[in-house]
């Protein structure tokens, strides 16, 4: 998936009897490059003032989502909000300890693996060691790919790797 596009649905109406075609009543969409899903895969789960929204399932980029909001009566506001998915070694630390949290990453001591050598990546980074960072996010990639099916679900995998590789492109070389 290379975004996410969906719909919250408050009251189905007419859906709740007859349903065909896609919706144009979209209450909740995110505009990046989506995949062609089915509207039952796109339906967002309720959303309440507030709530933190989980992004870890999008791929990294621009994203723009855009809610439109409808009331009884056919009044009708739309707003947008554009945001960017990036990925550092810190958000990776969060997303192993959630997934593993989740029970997506099985292993204990896999789980303490990725977090040290993140940690270090982080660290390396900070202090301006960009190829030793560089060499240290190769090793968390190699890993996750090495689990991948085994320790960590497949989809978290390609996710986790999507990021490290994010991470690797993006670690500034010094100036020379």
């Amino acid at each position: 998936m290379k975004g996410a596009t969906g719909s919250v649905m408050r009251f189905p109406g007419w859906l709740a009897v007859y349903h065909e075609g896609k919706d144009e009543d979209v209450v909740a969409k995110d505009n990046g490059d989506a995949d062609t899903e089915d509207d039952e895969d796109r339906r967002l789960p309720p959303l309440k003032e507030g709530q933190i929204l989980d992004l870890r399932p999008l791929r990294l980029g621009s994203r723009t989502l855009t809610v439109t909001a409808v009331d009884r009566a056919g009044n009708t506001v739309t707003k947008s909000v554009t945001f960017r998915i990036k990925a550092t070694p810190q958000s990776m630390i969060n997303s192993v300890r959630k997934y593993y949290a989740e029970r997506k990453i099985t292993s204990y001591s896999l789980r303490n693996r990725l977090v040290s050598l993140l940690s270090t990546a982080k660290y390396l980074q900070d202090h301006h060691l960009y190829r030793s960072a560089r060499i240290t996010m190769s090793v968390v990639t190699w890993t996750i790919g090495r689990e991948s099916g085994r320790h960590i679900f497949s989809g978290v995998a390609r996710l986790l790797n999507d990021d490290g590789a994010y991470v690797m492109t993006n670690i500034r070389w010094p100036n020379r």
